[in-house]
């Protein structure tokens, strides 16, 4: 009877005060800030993680505006979820930004419920608050090499350079547009094939002495090299060769890049070909003419007996022609006149037009004296034919001074000097002949 008047007096825990311990366990152990405040925006409760994420302990926020955790661009945000919470809506997990005690903003998932009194009136709301920075971080991150990957592709797809990536054995892994246009082989066609289909025979080792060098973490390049397109025929291009590393830095791969270089050596070879000739004739002009006349002396003067003639050509008559018919006319004149010198020639002979109706002939390895006077007889006779220009006949004929190494000069001035005079000599005693270098011709310089 005693033992149960003892258990009479011990009374059952209140379910209620069991549910409020729990739900306050809960709230204090959460790794997520949970707070409460008024509909005015009040804080009434804060947590030890609310503490720890804001950095404001429980005593310097309950009683103050949350307010103070805004950035100043998102105080609205706040307005405009009290006044959903008011109209009896949850706000689930949208993401903001707000403020520590430091003054540095954290990037959130919030969610927010009402709280609602024993009547049902809401009077409150619920927040929870979880910090997702390095969430965030990390899409960003992978937002940003996602947009990197996109736009690298792009530059690939719709670079005007062939972009290749391969294994270390060679083996093609990608082949961009370009590549498929300056190479002719599709992405179908090359993926999985070696690269060596490309080398030409002469450079068969060229890729092997490429991925030795890309093995050894070198960069190649850029250099000029010619591969075989797929219809075989050439192309010449400017390589440029990475290693492509992983992570960890280890070479995985290689890049190539091809940049068609066949319009700019075409355009080189056409420079260079405008530095030496004339643009109307076609023919070799003065700069030209002394590095070949420079070159012919010093192989004569490693030579026992040579000889070899200057050939001044002067036209007779070209002036009437101009001035009568036009400066076109004149040009056809003498794109005729620069055939028909070269024409006379002799296969090892070399002619440059040096300006105006002015060329000349530079003869080596000449037998004798008289083939040089036969030669500008030939080049006389070749020029008296009239010679037709829109629609009328053009007569004018040439005189032709001759100068002789080692006879009459051993320098290039000298020589052209020499001819020069001769030439002048050849118009004094009537134009239309053949005159050698004399004595005169010497003594006047």
């Amino acid at each position: 009877m005693e033992r149960m008047a003892v258990l009479k007096r011990i009374r059952p825990p209140d379910l209620r005060e069991l549910t409020s311990a729990h739900l306050a366990t809960l709230v204090n152990s959460s790794d997520d800030a949970i707070y409460s405040q008024t509909l005015d925006s009040i804080i009434t409760s804060w947590n030890p993680a609310a503490e720890r994420l804001y950095g404001h302990p429980a005593a310097e926020v309950i009683g103050h505006s949350v307010e103070r955790f805004l950035p100043p661009d998102r105080l609205e945000e706040e307005r405009q979820i009290v006044a959903r919470i008011r109209a009896g809506e949850r706000v689930k997990h949208f993401e903001t930004v707000r403020l520590r005690r430091d003054g540095s903003e954290i990037n959130l998932s919030i969610s927010v419920s009402p709280i609602l009194d024993a009547r049902g009136v809401i009077i409150g709301a619920a927040k929870i608050a979880r910090d997702i920075s390095a969430e965030r971080a990390e899409r960003e991150r992978v937002a940003r090499l996602t947009a990197l990957t996109h736009h690298l592709a792009a530059i690939v797809s719709s670079s005007g350079d062939a972009i290749v990536s391969k294994t270390l054995e060679g083996i093609v892994t990608s082949w961009n547009g370009a590549a498929a246009r300056i190479f002719g082989y599709s992405a179908d066609e090359m993926v999985g094939r070696s690269i060596r289909v490309l080398l030409p025979p002469d450079r068969a080792d060229e890729e092997d002495v490429i991925l030795r060098k890309v093995n050894a973490g070198e960069h190649v390049g850029p250099y000029d090299t010619r591969r075989v397109r797929k219809d075989g025929a050439m192309v010449d291009v400017s390589l440029t060769v990475s290693p492509i590393r992983d992570e960890q830095g280890a070479i995985v791969g290689v890049s190539k890049i091809a940049r068609d270089i066949c319009d700019r050596l075409e355009a080189e070879r056409r420079i260079a070909h405008e530095a030496g000739h004339d643009g109307l004739t076609g023919l070799a002009n003065r700069r030209q003419l002394n590095a070949r006349l420079d070159a012919v002396l010093q192989q004569a003067q490693r030579e026992p007996h040579p000889l070899f003639a200057v050939l001044y050509v002067d036209l007779d008559g070209f002036k009437r022609v101009n001035d009568s018919l036009g400066h076109a006319a004149g040009d056809q004149l003498l794109v005729a006149v620069a055939g028909r010198l070269q024409a006379a020639l002799r296969s090892d002979d070399f002619i440059a037009r040096i300006g105006g109706d002015e060329f000349v002939v530079l003869a080596n390895r000449l037998p004798s004296a008289q083939d040089a006077l036969d030669l500008g007889n030939r080049l006389v006779s070749v020029l008296r034919p009239a010679v037709l220009i829109e629609g009328q006949a053009c007569q004018v004929s040439g005189s032709v001074g001759v100068a002789l190494y080692p006879a009459h000069g051993r320098s290039c001035d000298e020589l052209l000097r020499r001819a020069d005079h001769a030439l002048y000599r050849a118009k004094r005693e009537g134009r239309d002949r053949v005159a050698v270098c004399q004595a005169a011709d010497l003594s006047a310089g």
